[in-house]
């Protein structure tokens, strides 16, 4: 009658799961991650569990062969998903530093069930593995690690959840694999996610010639250990950015061309990783483009003849610029003939031209004149006798000196009284300048 009994309480169990997961297929709430699920046989098996708490997960082709873990600052989440066989129901489980059990940090015991979550913090290390200790006769720590298990054995499979960061480790607790159906003590692991982070170059100045095309290099990543799909867009700034939408780390460049104007550009790019953390960056990009220099002539002028038309006499422009060296100045000039040989005008045109090959002109008006006479000398006066020639040649011709004109004309008029001759002699220049000296005969 006993073993009626237990018979017959086995085979109402078995009928219970059996149901139980049927009708968490076809929709129930039950088999959620937050309910406890306690079992000794008639267990569901691995992929029935996935489909049953809505994973997309083949059991097959989605494990990936982690056995150790990237943690990284900040709170990583484990919760105990499902416990089937009873060595886990009194299980112990947690996590060491990889490759390193001298030191084992327990999230879950035996009172632990389906639901429980805590949170644990990584401090040293960079990276971890993950331990699971069966409740059983014989005592085991089965390790994510597989060389560190005794029995050498893979007692933990590993799939993605496909959210961020998120894992299902499933145990198999029995040695050398038991009955390898890894559904003994599920566990979900959330690692904390690093935000991501967009780096522009530091806020720099140009000075253009021309508007001519800059470009600067964008970065994104996060850290977290297998890279975030990231979407990197320009949210404000000159020119067209294609986002960009790929696993991290993204490296990307942005050109542009300025505008004839001195101005300031600002960009602001964003990254948003899959989480929906976002980061921004800004940069500011002044541009100068250059001006033409500005010149100064020196004021118009009037000199002699006789006096120097070099800029050193007649003065030299100067110039400014608003950017680079000095300005070279050069000049030309442009004569004009004037109303007689030594009168003349000149044009001076002064050229200011800077580094990007800007120039500026203005125009010095130099006016040359003669208005100064020239000097003559008479020759001493003399007496003759009254059969004596008086022609200059007896008695002597005047001399001249100009200051510009070298050829000067020189003539003489007489006018006698009685016996005295009085020879009025004039020099006359190019300009019509005259002097004039008497000799008396």
């Amino acid at each position: 009658m006993q073993r009626l009994v237990t018979l017959l309480l086995f085979l109402g169990l078995f009928l219970f799961v059996f149901n139980s997961v049927s009708n968490a297929q076809e929709g129930d709430e039950w088999w959620k991650d937050s309910l406890s699920v306690k079992m000794d046989r008639a267990e569901p098996s691995l992929q029935q569990i996935f489909d049953s708490l809505g994973y997309d997960i083949d059991e097959t082709e989605d494990e990936l062969g982690i056995e150790k873990f990237c943690a990284l600052p900040g709170q990583n989440l484990a919760t105990i998903i499902i416990e089937v066989a009873g060595s886990s129901t009194s299980a112990n489980s947690g996590w060491y530093i990889a490759g390193d059990t001298s030191v084992l940090n327990q999230l879950f015991s035996g009172s632990n069930g389906p639901g429980d979550s805590t949170t644990f913090t990584v401090t040293s290390g960079d990276s971890i593995g993950f331990y699971m200790e069966p409740n059983l006769s014989t005592y085991h720590l089965w390790m994510s690690e597989t060389y560190m298990n005794s029995d050498n054995y893979d007692h933990a499979r590993v799939y993605s959840t496909s959210n961020p960061h998120e894992y299902l480790i499933c145990w198999e607790d029995l040695e050398n694999g038991g009955d390898m159906d890894y559904n003994d003590l599920i566990v979900k692991v959330r690692f904390a996610n690093q935000e991501p982070v967009v780096t522009l170059p530091d806020d720099t100045a140009y000075f253009q010639c021309d508007p001519e095309q800059i470009c600067f290099d964008i970065d994104a990543d996060d850290a977290n250990c297998e890279g975030d799909t990231l979407i990197l867009e320009m949210i404000s700034g000159e020119g067209v950015f294609t986002p960009i939408t790929d696993v991290g780390p993204i490296s990307a460049a942005h050109c542009f061309t300025p505008g004839s104007a001195d101005m300031t550009y600002r960009f602001i790019f964003k990254v948003t990783d899959e989480l929906g953390a976002e980061d921004f960056d800004t940069l500011d990009i002044t541009v100068e483009i250059n001006d033409a220099p500005v010149v100064t002539c020196p004021a118009d002028i009037t000199v002699t003849c006789s006096e120097s038309t070099d800029p050193s006499n007649t003065g030299s422009a100067t110039a400014t610029d608003d950017h680079g060296p000095a300005p070279t100045i050069t000049y030309t000039d442009t004569e004009t003939a004037g109303a007689c040989p030594q009168e003349k005008t000149i044009s001076r045109r002064w050229k200011a031209v800077d580094e990007c090959g800007d120039s500026a002109v203005c125009v010095q008006t130099i006016t040359i004149e003669d208005n100064q006479a020239p000097v003559i000398t008479c020759p001493a006066d003399i007496t003759v006798e009254c059969n004596d020639p008086t022609d200059p040649s007896a008695t002597g011709s005047a001399t001249a000196t100009d200051n510009c004109d070298p050829n000067l004309d020189i003539a003489y008029s007489d006018s006698q009284t009685g016996d005295v001759i009085t020879r009025t002699w004039t020099a006359t220049d190019d300009c019509g300048n005259t002097d004039q000296c008497v000799q008396t005969i």
